[in-house]
Parts: structure tokens; C-alpha cells; sequence
């Protein structure tokens, strides 16, 4: 019996735990097909059913959704009314901010944090003031949850709440507000730096790697490379100056963050660092294939041995191998760029997603054709705009503007386009942002054209006026 029958067999007749697993696992795979059974499945008998229900129609993103959700919040217990918020801050769904700012004032802590986060995804202009009063909460989770909602929809007004929450005395709340900082960075890009030296070594980290995303060095989980153009570039080179000055004493206050410190310093261009990443392509088994990048950067001749042996090595690591055979694909290297070509087409997603990563520093034009070659996927697009020529350009706007396609496609393709921002991509992010009938697509297009800095259109269309990072 094909899995598909087995699943339904199971949500609509099988055992309580069957069915709790069973509308899971449709949130995982189900796709489109899986909606009437997860609709129906918020009616069970069984709250947690019910509630794995809402988390799998929040997960899928699904618009029709919206009234589930709004059901739960009204009829539902406390599970099922978390479960409801989420699931209207996953869809962004409009017009339901005074019903989720309702819960503000629950005894449930769970819920009070969910909804705060909700409010963060569903306003349309600023939070409420009761939502940004909650920064001074004395409960740890509710102080978190509100860096959590200003990252969502960063005030204008909210950089002395942040401020002060980067040295809460709770980790938690520094954690968070380490990533709400980086929505308010356009006016106030060195707010991070003094948490390079922050007392918790995981902080300090964080703190790094979203330096690292602000100085154009690494892509922001969720948003693409696009974080990179979050501040313009001469407060970007003034931002990374700032940073390596402190670094040394990161670096002797913290042991366990060397090679991020190794890292960015690469990204920077300093060649002092090439003796470290030499040390780290040997003895570093979890960074050794972002040093065999960093290393081909800044001083490829001198690497070339080393990286011919990885390239052979029939007990290196996959991601280690491709890195190596990128690093020989862009020198030229004939057997190198053969084996590079091979993992780009992959029928295992996890090769193929870590070459199509590795590809546009190996600057050849036949990895860029085998790119655009390929079925569009989330990391295909991805490295197509960070290639950001106009025939890629070109794959970009026809995968974002594909009603017929899968949403979460389009999404990363509005995320590549972002990424390479200019007068070949704003318009297509415009016409998206007004006109598109998805939700999630005009609100990603939306998003994104903030991000940019195309603060007119920006504000036209998602009328966010104080939400620019």
C-alpha cells in the first residue's frame, strides 16, 4: 500500500498516537494534498492531534488555514491556542492583530511569549505599546519573546529596548536580542560589537557570526545572502574595522572561538591568517571545509598540494572533498572541476546542496551553466544570486513570479534577487510585493524590498513606515 494511503488510513482511523504521527508527518511531506486531511484533522477528538494538526498547516504555510486558527484561539484549550498564533504568524495572516493581543494578559506564560512573537509577524506598521512595555517583564521567556517580535517588526524607537536587552542579565533574552539588533543595524550598525566580550562564550559567538552577516561574510538563515546589504557599504567597512580591532581579545578570552575569529579575519582579506587556516584544513574536522574555502581565497598556489590530496582523500568528508574540487575548479584544475561537476548534479540533496554552495567562488562559467541547467531548488537559486549575472537574474524572476509554482521556491528566489538588488530585480520584487495573490509571496517581496533600502516602494506596500532595519 503506497505511504500515502497508509497516512490517511491512519488520520482518520487509526489509534490516538497513530494519528498524532500521522498529521506530523503530513506537515513534513504532505504538500498541497495533505490540506482537506489536516483541516479535518483540527476537529479531532483528541487535542493533540488537533494541535499537531495546526502546527502541520502552519509549517505548509496554508492561507486556508487562517479561520483553524482563528478557531483554536477562540474554542481551543491553551495548546491548541498557541498552536493557532503560530499558526497566523506563519501564514502573516492581516487584520487579526487585536484578536492574538487578547492573550497578552493570559496566566500562561507560553502563550503571553507566543503571542507577543505572533504580533511580531501579523502587525502592519509597530507593535503595540503593550508589547514593547513587556521588555522590562520580569519573567525571562516574555523578555525574549519581545526581541523576538521587534526583529519581525523593528521600531523605529526600539534601539534603546534592544540596547538594554543585549545585557540582560537572562542569556536567553541576549540571544535574542542579538538578532533583533540586526534589524534596527541600517541606524546603529556597531550595537553588537561590545557583545564580542560578552561573559557567555555561546553569546560572543552569535554576536560574531551576526557581525559576520552584517559585514556581507555569511548569509542569515532564513533570508538569504541578503542580510549583507542590511547597512551600506561604507558602514560596513567602518563596521569590520571596529570588529578586527576587538577580535584579539575575543580570541584570548575565548579558546573555543578561534577559528570564527580565523574566519572572519579570511573574510576580510587578511593573508596573516593563512598558517591558521593550513593548521585547520589538517586537524579541524568540523571546519575543514569553510578553511579549505577561506584558504583558496587568500593564497590558492600555496594550498594547491594540499588540496589536490583532500580532493583524492577516500576518507575525507563529502563537504571537504567538494570544497577542495571548487577550490581546483576555479584554478583550472581538470580533474578537480570534472569531480566539482559531478556532486552539482547529485541525486543526493545534501552533495548537491553543498556544491551548489560552493559554486559561485569557483567563477567558472560552466558550473554557472550547469546552475541554471538545473530544476529550480533552494540552494540552485540560492547560489544564482550570489552569481547575479542577468541570465541568472532572468531564472530568478521567472522561478518568483510562477503562480503554478511551489511557494517556497518563489520565496528563495525573492531572497536571491534581494541579494543581488539593483534595477533588474526591484521591479520584479514591486510587482510582487502589490499584485501577487500569495500572502507569503507578497509579504516576502515586501520584506525583502525593505531590506534593500527601496524605503518609497516599501512603504507603499506593506505600509510598514518604521520598519526599515
Amino acid at each position: 500500500m503506497p505511504r500515502w494511503n497508509r497516512i490517511e488510513k491512519k488520520l482518520r482511523r487509526g489509534i490516538d498516537l497513530a494519528r498524532i504521527e500521522a498529521a506530523r508527518a503530513l506537515g513534513v511531506w504532505g504538500g498541497e494534498r495533505a490540506i482537506p486531511l489536516l483541516l479535518d484533522a483540527t476537529r479531532d477528538v483528541d487535542e493533540r492531534v488537533r494541535v499537531e494538526a495546526l502546527r502541520s498547516l502552519a509549517r505548509l504555510k496554508v492561507d486556508q488555514a487562517r479561520e483553524a486558527f482563528l478557531d483554536a484561539l477562540v474554542g481551543g484549550r491553551t495548546s491548541e491556542q498557541r498552536a493557532g498564533i503560530d499558526g497566523l504568524a506563519a501564514i502573516r495572516a492581516k487584520d487579526t492583530e487585536t484578536v492574538v493581543a487578547g492573550f497578552l494578559d493570559s496566566s500562561d506564560d507560553e502563550l503571553v511569549a507566543a503571542a507577543i512573537r505572533g504580533l511580531g509577524r501579523v502587525t502592519e506598521v509597530r507593535l503595540p505599546v503593550s508589547v514593547v512595555h513587556l521588555a522590562d517583564d520580569p519573567r525571562d521567556e516574555i523578555r525574549a519573546a519581545v526581541q523576538c517580535a521587534l526583529f519581525e517588526c523593528p521600531d523605529r524607537d526600539a534601539i534603546p529596548a534592544v540596547r538594554a536587552a543585549l545585557t540582560d542579565r537572562s542569556e536567553l533574552v541576549r540571544s535574542e536580542a542579538i538578532w533583533a539588533a540586526l534589524a534596527v543595524a541600517r541606524r546603529e550598525p556597531t550595537l553588537l560589537v561590545p557583545r564580542l566580550l560578552d561573559p557567555s562564550a555561546q553569546i560572543a559567538s552569535q554576536a560574531l557570526d551576526a557581525l559576520a552577516v552584517l559585514c556581507g561574510h555569511l548569509p542569515l538563515e532564513g533570508y538569504g545572502p541578503i542580510a549583507r546589504a542590511w547597512i551600506p557599504a561604507r558602514d560596513r567597512e567602518a563596521l569590520a574595522s571596529r570588529v578586527l580591532e576587538v577580535l584579539p581579545e575575543v580570541e584570548d578570552r575565548f579558546d573555543a572561538a578561534w577559528f570564527d575569529v580565523v574566519r572572519f579575519r579570511a573574510a576580510e582579506g587578511d593573508r596573516a591568517v593563512i598558517e591558521d587556516l593550513k593548521w585547520a584544513v589538517v586537524n579541524e574536522k568540523d571546519c575543514r571545509a569553510v578553511a579549505v574555502e577561506e584558504l583558496a581565497k587568500l593564497d590558492f598556489d600555496a594550498a594547491l598540494p594540499r588540496f589536490r590530496e583532500i580532493a583524492g582523500g577516500l576518507f575525507e568528508r563529502a563537504a571537504v572533498r567538494i570544497a577542495a574540487n571548487a577550490a581546483l575548479t576555479r584554478f583550472g584544475d581538470r580533474a578537480g572541476a570534472t569531480d566539482f561537476m559531478r556532486s552539482l548534479a547529485s541525486r543526493r540533496e545534501e552533495i548537491r546542496g553543498f556544491a551548489c554552495e560552493c559554486a559561485p567562488w569557483t567563477k567558472s562559467e560552466a558550473v554557472t551553466l550547469a546552475l541554471r541547467a538545473q530544476k529550480p531548488n533552494p540552494d540552485s537559486l540560492v547560489a544564482l544570486g550570489k552569481i547575479g549575472d542577468r541570465a541568472s537574474l532572468q531564472i530568478l524572476e521567472e522561478t518568483a513570479v510562477n503562480v503554478m509554482g511551489d511557494r517556497d521556491f518563489r520565496v528563495d528566489a525573492i531572497w536571491s534577487l534581494a541579494n543581488v538588488a539593483g534595477s533588474l530585480s526591484s521591479p520584479a520584487l514591486e510587482r510582487l510585493a502589490t499584485a501577487d495573490a500569495d500572502s507569503v509571496v507578497r509579504e516576502a517581496a515586501a520584506r525583502a524590498l525593505v531590506l534593500m533600502g527601496v524605503e518609497t516602494v516599501a512603504q507603499s506596500t506593506t505600509e510598514r513606515s518604521h520598519a526599515t532595519p
